[in-house]
């Protein structure tokens, strides 16, 4: 219920700044992060834990997380169990219609918490996270809202509308 009533904003902007703290709770950790994709290959840092803020660039580019983005483009959900530099250590893909708008990363985690428990946790609180926040961007364009989420959106509309 509590997450739930955190994630009720219909603003995304709230929305993605709710689900850091939703993050840091359920999976306990400070190393939370949500990029929103700019372009194909590139994603913008829209929020992240307070301990991390200054530790992360605000653009990644997508071509250097190659085995995180195969396979969030298989199943929606990434874990490092390689432990490999430079990923994340569990990363979900916010899609609509096959299309990536964002990313949900938990940047590093202990040891114990890359178990199926966690795992489930994380899935289940990025469903609900993207859940949200795709309700939010609909509202939003509802009311013609202008915002960095609704640029993307407009940019999602137009790739739809090509093929």
């Amino acid at each position: 219920y509590a997450v739930t009533k955190k994630l009720g904003s219909m603003n995304s902007e709230e929305i993605l700044r709710q689900a850091v703290s939703v993050l840091e709770e359920m999976m306990e950790t400070q190393s939370a992060a949500i990029y929103l994709i700019d372009s194909g290959s590139q994603a913008r840092l829209c929020a992240c834990s307070e301990r991390m803020a200054k530790r992360l660039d605000q653009t990644i580019r997508l071509d250097d997380l190659p085995e995180c983005m195969q396979e969030l483009e298989k199943s929606g959900t990434w874990i490092n169990r390689a432990f490999l530099k430079g990923q994340p250590d569990y990363a979900y893909g916010i899609y609509r219609d096959h299309v990536l708008l964002g990313m949900i990363t938990i940047l590093e985690v202990q040891h114990r918490q890359m178990s199926l428990e966690y795992r489930n946790r994380f899935q289940i609180v990025s469903e609900m996270i993207r859940d949200a926040f795709l309700r939010a961007v609909d509202y939003e364009k509802a009311i013609g809202h202008e915002s960095q989420v609704q640029l993307r959106a407009e940019q999602y509309d137009g790739k739809e509308k090509e093929t």
